[in-house]
């Protein structure tokens, strides 16, 4: 997508208008859309967690007081007296001690006083009395396995008004611990409105579960509803509680000391409805907005596109080459200044180019010229001061091989071809190390370790043989035994060749020179210098010689180059092959 806006000026200056202009109306308006939300929701969460604490509040205040209540009429003795002997039942004490006792309370439930038979002996209830609970199962049971406590326990059944949603019961003991009987605090849906009322508005739902989340009371949006099967089936699964139910988010306050849970229903204050027409807002907004940006971009680019796609087509001309491009136009603003700068650039770059490629032509002559003709003359003059002595005191044998081998270092040295294969260069190499052999009476020795497929690689005549007759020169000086070798091999794309001699090591003074990123001509060792500028000029900077100490002791100069066939290599020469071969010296 990038590289297609930047391939046109007008769709970059669109781009930029709707960065500008349209990108932060985007991002304004979704992040205050989202914050919006984000800060509603969060202030319906607040509400509905403390209208359900305020629930659960609620409840555990009541509760405590319906404790309280059993516990007075429990203990009572009156109570427990007569209880205890039924033959003698005074009712009319037992009312008069239930109704003391839930004075304030007989609005928010029903209080009864059951008979260790389970029959309702005394009610604030009417049509209670001689009503039985089942003493086998159910909340007396409950209550007769754990005396001493209020004991609640959902009723089962249908949930008319009328019918009774929770229901309580603590056990009467006599002195012996014997249950005489049971007080049994009865809720409706009447009784759970009264004890919460103010507490929720109309639209909203609430849902009381007891402990095993079965529900107990529904009021609002709540009822008649699955919620409590959802939710006891997601608790049963692990799953988590948070959820929308109904277009209604649940917010639930965990159950506490009455073994109730609420859960609130509150309806979002911000509908999805409100929130999709907000949207639709500002993607109106970001239409128009567009329109708009378009239309500028489209207005202000009109006056510039159709110079700067002619300035393009003349740079792709001058690209490829073509450097006789030039741009006529008859405009007098800044294109117009632009297109004859363009114009001069075009005839001054011609020139200078084709200066340029002149000069560094015989530049490359000269230098290569120059170095590949700088042989040792010392080197000549040694040899021909040995076979003059080798002349007068022995056979001629000796003396027409040096003169052989001479003759075809000279030829390969004067010779036009400026690339020759590394079997060649070897050959010249032995040579050289044949003639030093008889000058020097064999007191060295000289080893090749070169593989086959090695010796067709071309590389700059006259570089390896000044290497060798350095190591011989310098590094064995007044050596009797000392060995030279010569490696090669291949890493990657390049030519390894090393020189290897066990004399006395370079100095560290030279050793240093050699290495620095620009050299100076040295004043000794001319022969490294020139090798390491050919190889530069050829290849490039990062190929060339460098220079190591062994651990063993002596002198490591390595060569780096290309590995190239002779096609590669005859591209790389500035001559090509001139002039007759010359035949060997006999």
């Amino acid at each position: 997508m990038t590289s297609y806006i930047q391939k046109s000026f007008k769709r970059e200056l669109l781009a930029g208008f709707l960065i500008a202009g349209v990108l932060p109306l985007i991002v304004a308006a979704g992040f205050l859309i989202e914050l919006f939300k984000v800060k509603l929701q969060a202030e319906d969460e607040r509400l509905a967690l403390t209208q359900a604490e305020a629930v659960e509040e609620t409840l555990n205040i009541r509760f405590d007081t319906f404790r309280r209540m059993s516990g007075l009429l429990t203990t009572d003795r009156t109570m427990v007296s007569a209880m205890k002997h039924r033959e003698s039942l005074d009712y009319s004490a037992v009312y008069t001690r239930l109704y003391e006792a839930t004075e304030g309370l007989r609005e928010e439930a029903q209080f009864d006083i059951y008979a260790d038979t389970g029959e309702c002996i005394s009610s604030t209830g009417a049509g209670m009395i001689h009503q039985k609970l089942s003493v086998y199962w159910g909340v007396l049971r409950e209550a007769l396995a754990r005396p001493g406590e209020l004991v609640f326990q959902r009723e089962g059944g249908s949930r008319r008004e009328k019918d009774v949603c929770l229901r309580g019961a603590r056990v009467i003991l006599d002195e012996e611990n014997r249950a005489v009987g049971y007080v049994v605090v009865s809720l409706r849906v009447e009784h759970f409105e009264k004890i919460l009322e103010g507490l929720l508005e109309s639209e909203e739902g609430l849902l009381i579960l007891d402990r095993f989340w079965a529900p107990v009371y529904e009021s609002g949006t709540a009822q008649k509803s699955e919620l409590a099967r959802t939710l006891r089936y997601r608790r049963f699964m692990g799953e988590p509680l948070d959820l929308s139910y109904d277009n209604n988010k649940v917010y639930i306050a965990e159950a506490s000391d009455t073994g109730l849970t609420s859960v609130c229903l509150r309806s979002e204050t911000l509908e999805e409805e409100t929130v999709r027409t907000m949207y639709q807002v500002m993607l109106a907004m970001i239409f128009v907005s567009t329109g708009i940006c378009v239309m500028v971009a489209f207005v202000m680019s009109g006056n510039l596109t159709q110079p700067v796609l002619l300035l393009k087509d003349a740079m792709q001309k001058v690209q490829e080459g073509n450097l006789d491009t030039r741009i006529e136009t008859g405009r007098k603003d800044e294109f117009g200044l632009l297109a004859g700068h363009f114009n001069t650039m075009t005839v001054e770059l011609a020139g200078h180019l084709e200066r340029q490629v002149n000069q560094q032509r015989q530049l490359n002559e000269t230098s290569i010229a120059m170095m590949q003709s700088q042989l040792n003359p010392h080197f000549l003059y040694n040899t021909l001061d040995t076979m003059k002595w080798m002349a007068k005191t022995q056979g001629m044998e000796e003396l027409a091989m040096i003169a052989t081998k001479l003759a075809k270092i000279l030829r390969t040295s004067i010779s036009g071809e400026q690339f020759i294969t590394l079997k060649e260069e070897l050959a010249l190499v032995d040579g050289y190390v044949q003639i030093q052999r008889l000058r020097f009476a064999g007191n060295f020795y000289y080893e090749e370790r070169v593989s086959q497929e090695l010796l067709g690689y071309m590389l700059p005549k006259l570089t390896l043989q000044p290497l060798v007759e350095n190591a011989l020169l310098h590094g064995l000086e007044g050596r009797r035994d000392g060995r030279i070798q010569v490696t090669g091999y291949r890493k990657g794309e390049d030519l390894w060749l090393e020189v290897l001699d066990d004399g006395c090591g370079i100095c560290p003074e030279l050793l240093k020179e050699l290495k620095r990123e620009k050299k100076d001509r040295p004043q000794g060792h001319i022969g490294f210098y020139n090798v390491d500028t050919i190889l530069k000029l050829n290849y490039g900077e990062e190929y060339g010689l460098t220079v190591s100490l062994p651990v063993e002791g002596g002198t490591r100069v390595t060569m780096r180059l290309p590995a190239e066939s002779g096609k590669e290599a005859e591209s790389r020469s500035l001559h090509g092959k001139s002039g007759d071969k010359q035949e060997e010296v006999s």
